[in-house]
């Protein structure tokens, strides 16, 4: 086994333990895996001084401002006083993973105003902000949802230290964790997973929450422009030669579809997005999808979902007043996001000028939500197609010298 191979991360629970999870009763689950009304997660008698970095909950700081944790319940945020530890940690907000409801059969029982083990209005009260992403347990969460979350962390973090919990403060609170680390410190997605179970072991615990930290979900930032490590990977496997994949995807990216009607391509992404959005084990499923047209059509579809477009017109009036522009004049997420797309046109190498050009102005629709015949559509995509195509000829420059490394 290759050392590559040997640090990937795996799942923590066999396929078939896995899939007992998802048929089991609720109330029998907690009373096989955590104990029932003893549960292991919320019995502090179970976890040494080490696993308990606030005293009274199984809880680890996984970086110096954001602390994973199992879920706390009133009598142990009394007993412990959890609240003034807080307080003298610096802890500003807790982000909720769980629904209300949910392990009902675990622990101490759940308050019947909020569904949890505790009132939120607890924390809130004492000044600690409080968010809820309601999210199933061994589960993905929908990109959206993802993006949301990351998006309210960063938020929070400016603010003091954050608090999250699931139900153990393993398995979702892993991967929520894991992807704003991501975003953050641009890890890649399996440094972010070993790097959080090196901090806390067993965390990101399914397949499922292992592909949807590998697969895709890099977040979009509080600014709402980093979408870098979203681009899904255009994986091709077809008789075609190398030259002709290649252009293929190119062609992918430019929305020149020759292949597949329209309807029917439109029919397909609505498909993924609404089981990506919906249903657990969609992400295994996209995983082996090999037609680069859906997916390169999923990418556009997310980048031109965001709430404010990627590149704004005062954003490209600042470019057009520089002498001298690049695009690293834009903020880092933008900038980042740019490249990544930039890169992917890169290491296709020579590609039909045509076929470049269409590609180019696919993308700054999407940047822009913009449209050539728009009034000041003539003016936005020549300022942006000049600089694209400038760093295009530098990092394929640098890539036949050497000095640019592919992606």
């Amino acid at each position: 086994m290759s050392s590559e191979s040997a640090m990937r991360p795996t799942a923590k629970y066999t396929k078939v333990g896995e899939r007992l999870r998802h048929v089991i009763p609720g109330h029998m689950q907690c009373s096989m895996a955590c104990g029932g009304r003893a549960c292991k997660y919320e019995n502090p008698a179970r976890w040494s001084d080490q696993e308990q970095a606030i005293k009274g909950l199984y809880s680890s700081w996984i970086t110096d401002n954001i602390l994973a944790m199992a879920r706390p319940s009133t009598e142990i945020i009394e007993k412990y006083s959890i609240i003034e530890q807080f307080e003298r940690c610096g802890i500003k907000t807790v982000i909720n993973l769980q629904r209300p409801g949910e392990h009902a059969s675990c622990g101490n029982p759940l308050e019947q105003e909020s569904g949890f083990t505790y009132l939120p209005e607890a924390f809130m009260e004492a000044g600690i902000y409080f968010y809820n992403f309601g999210w199933k347990d061994y589960g993905v969460a929908s990109l959206t949802t993802i993006l949301d979350m990351v998006k309210v962390m960063a938020f929070a973090l400016q603010e003091g230290r954050v608090a999250v919990h699931c139900h153990a403060g393993l398995g979702r609170t892993g991967v929520l964790v894991a992807c704003y680390l991501v975003f953050a410190t641009r890890m890649t997605a399996d440094q972010a997973i070993l790097f959080v179970r090196a901090k806390r072991p067993n965390s990101i615990q399914t397949r499922g929450q292992l592909l949807c930290e590998e697969c895709s979900l890099g977040c979009e930032s509080q600014d709402s422009k980093d979408l870098s490590e979203t681009i899904p990977h255009i994986i091709l496997q077809s008789e075609l030669s190398l030259e002709a994949r290649r252009i293929l995807a190119a062609k992918a990216l430019a929305n020149l579809n020759e292949f597949v009607e329209e309807d029917e391509l439109k029919q397909k992404v609505e498909m993924w997005q609404k089981e990506l959005n919906s249903r657990d084990g969609a992400w295994d499923k996209i995983c082996a999808e090999r037609d680069p047209f859906i997916l390169c059509t999923l990418m556009w579809s997310w980048i031109e979902q965001l709430k404010e477009p990627l590149i704004s017109k005062e954003d490209v009036d600042m470019l057009a007043k520089k002498s001298q522009a690049t695009l690293n004049l834009l903020e880092k997420e933008q900038y980042q996001t740019i490249l990544c797309i930039l890169h992917c046109i890169v290491n296709l190498q020579m590609i039909p000028a045509d076929v470049e050009e269409a590609l180019l102005a696919r993308a700054i629709k999407a940047f822009t939500k913009m449209s050539l015949d728009s009034e000041n559509g003539p003016y936005v995509y020549n300022t942006l197609r000049k600089l694209f195509k400038q760093t295009l000829e530098e990092k394929r420059r640098g890539l036949k010298e050497g000095t640019e490394i592919p992606l």
